[in-house]
């Protein structure tokens, strides 16, 4: 379940970007390049529609079927044919489920083909979207019609064995095209989650722009080191500056928490969550401290990685509460 971690991590951020107007071509003759500098209203547009289907790939209504499925079936190859098959696997209406999620890739569908040019990133939502489809296809409708109507006793689950074994791939085939869109779509991942911080600046919004430049910072540090996994140390001239910024962004909410007059120009959702948000804050800053001094001793920082990303779920879960 790792996977679906790491994954809500980076799609719960860029929910601080809502959706304004239209303004999506129709014709690809008309397509132009996405330009960090000058985000548009279509270009809006198109990020809202693909992080609203990863968002909802990797969120706990989707999720909670596979897992549920998992607990019925297990997680080894070979499912668990001694199952208690009169548990619900999906609802009673798992059909308009199915129709019901199948629509939600049609809006990305389309953008993907149309409007500003996001590269590599629209041919592989496509792709996100190919596989999505296939795996909700496949326990929503074709497993779910196969033990709610007990077709298992007909053929002595032969049938569900072969789910079993394609809901391991068609769940792999998804997260794999969701890496390679992400590799594709991170320079626009991290220029809309920057767009905010200059308005924020202008607004005296200092508590909203400490804690956005800290994920920032933080989603930087993510992407340096996802390069350099395994046996191999970053550089550290490349960590230092990634690590200093967070670190600067950390000191500056530690005073910023205190300042109850800027937390009441900020709004109630800041009074609100500031000191539960200020928990993670400081877990992260100690989770990239425990990789420095790895790095430092050129020790592999595995382990300290996997806490700092599980240390950014709850620090991005936590702002987005702010924002609610």
């Amino acid at each position: 379940m790792k996977k679906v971690i790491q994954f809500i991590i980076f799609m719960s951020l860029v929910l601080l970007i809502a959706a304004c107007g239209s303004g999506i071509g129709t014709s690809s003759a008309t397509r132009t390049a996405f330009n960090p500098s000058a985000i548009t209203t279509a270009d809006s547009q198109k990020y809202n529609a693909y992080i609203e289907i990863l968002n909802y790939a990797s969120g706990r209504s989707f999720n909670f079927w596979i897992n549920r499925y998992f607990e019925i079936f297990g997680e080894d190859l070979e499912p668990n044919a001694d199952a208690d098959f009169s548990a619900v696997l999906l609802p009673e209406h798992a059909p308009l489920l199915y129709s019901g999620i199948i629509a939600r890739t049609e809006e990305p569908r389309r953008l993907a083909m149309r409007g500003p040019d996001f590269g590599r990133a629209d041919e592989k939502m496509l792709l996100v979207c190919d596989a999505f489809e296939n795996l909700v296809r496949l326990l929503f409708y074709e497993a779910h019609n196969y033990y709610y109507n007990l077709r298992y006793l007909e053929d002595d689950f032969a049938l569900g064995r072969e789910i079993h074994l394609r809901i391991f791939a068609y769940e792999e085939a998804l997260w794999q095209a969701i890496n390679e869109f992400m590799e594709a779509f991170s320079p626009i991942l991290i220029a809309f989650q920057a767009a905010d911080l200059p308005v924020f600046a202008e607004r005296g919004m200092w508590i909203h722009y400490h804690s956005l430049s800290l994920i920032v910072a933080a989603v930087e540090i993510e992407r340096l080191l996802d390069t350099n996994t395994d046996e191999v140390n970053a550089n550290l001239q490349d960590f230092e500056p990634l690590h200093d910024k967070l670190n600067g962004h950390v000191e500056a909410l530690m005073e910023l928490q205190f300042d109850r007059a800027q937390i009441q120009l900020e709004g109630r959702g800041i009074n609100d969550h500031i000191n539960m948000f200020m928990i993670p804050v400081q877990r992260i800053s100690a989770a990239a401290d425990e990789i420095n001094e790895a790095i430092s001793n050129n020790r592999s920082f595995d382990r300290p990685f996997e806490h700092f990303i599980t240390e950014l779920g709850a620090l991005v879960s936590r702002y987005n509460q702010m924002l609610s």
